[in-house]
């Protein structure tokens, strides 16, 4: 049951990525037409606040993701010279704080999209964009990171636990006493 929990949330954040892609595509699209109307057409289209919108998309749907694959910024500076052992701790404690800080958020982002739902709220722009789409970007998007961060505690957790009960100074097959 695990095993498919945690093939699902991957699957979730693969979708996330391929419409962050996807919308990447549509904005370049849209800042194209956008440029020839107002230059060539001189009517001017309020692709600003469509790209803004664009912009948080791609973002809050791609986060999971990129945690899931490890490519997030890192500086390894002095963390690449701890031993394996308070590496995985640090890495556990990093997780924790990461899940209460993205509860937090997500928790901010719910309220603000039930609020622009309750109120009604649309943009300022001509298109008058109902703000309870573009809110729900935001919470979806720390929903998935959210889950794979979950996943990811868990996997480190089992790691951890399994350097301290094998004794050993690292993981990943190098030898007791490698210098790390």
């Amino acid at each position: 049951m695990g095993r498919l929990i945690e093939k699902v949330i991957s699957y979730i954040a693969d979708v996330g990525l391929v419409l962050a892609g996807l919308v990447v595509f549509a904005m370049g699209i849209v800042v194209g037409i956008g440029c020839i109307s107002r230059y060539i057409f001189n009517i001017i289209i309020p692709i600003d606040e469509l790209s803004a919108y664009g912009l948080v998309f791609i973002v809050f749907m791609s986060i999971g993701w990129i945690l899931k694959q490890g490519t997030h910024i890192k500086v390894t500076l002095l963390y690449d010279k701890i031993p394996s052992k308070v590496k995985l701790g640090l890495d556990f404690f990093n997780c924790l704080f990461g899940l209460f800080v993205s509860a937090a958020y997500f928790k901010f982002a719910w309220d603000y999209f039930s609020n622009s739902i309750r109120l009604h709220r649309t943009s300022i722009s001509v298109g008058a964009i109902p703000l309870a789409i573009i809110h729900s970007f935001v919470w979806i998007g720390w929903f998935i990171f959210i889950m794979v961060l979950i996943i990811h505690s868990i996997k480190t957790f089992h790691s951890f636990r399994a350097l301290l009960k094998a004794g050993a100074d690292t993981i990943a097959g190098e030898p007791k006493g490698a210098v790390d």
